[in-house]
């Protein structure tokens, strides 16, 4: 069937902000295993794709997830919500805030656009107070990039 033939999404990159192209990344698994009825398919089928797919730097990633005793190992969601979980802790906080403070207004573009363009990944809600520690290595980035 030509369903069955369709291409997996790209493996996952593990570079960069990895919490950005893990959403990405699922986005992509969910409208493939739509495409190809597959969300109908067995946990472990699902398991299996997703790291098929996600490449071997998803498996070790996987490899280091605990369970709670009232967690199902072989459950899709408990997977994802596991995936979800290490790819949100492990942004580049200090990145961020570099991308955010360096967002300037194109020339000739509007307010408008500007305040509604996307941020690319630079919007991220930061818990608490920021550390003076965070604040120094975003110092020490900035001043890096100005030379």
């Amino acid at each position: 069937e030509a369903m069955d033939q369709m291409l997996l999404p790209e493996m996952l990159k593990t570079t960069g902000n990895l919490n950005s192209n893990w959403k990405m990344y699922k986005q992509q698994l969910q409208i493939y295993m739509v495409a190809t009825a597959l969300n109908a398919a067995p946990d472990e089928r699902k398991i299996g794709i997703l790291l098929l797919a996600a490449g071997q730097q998803a498996i070790d990633i996987y490899n280091t997830f605990t369970y709670g005793d009232n967690e199902d190992k072989t459950s899709f969601q408990v997977i994802m919500a596991k995936f979800d979980e290490h790819c949100k802790s492990q942004s580049n906080e200090i990145m961020e805030r570099f991308n955010l403070r360096n967002r300037f207004q194109k020339n000739g573009e509007t307010i408008s656009n500007f305040m509604e363009r996307p941020l690319g990944g630079a919007l991220v809600c930061i818990k608490g107070e920021a550390s003076s520690k965070s604040h120094g290595a975003d110092a020490r980035l900035w001043k890096t990039l100005q030379h």
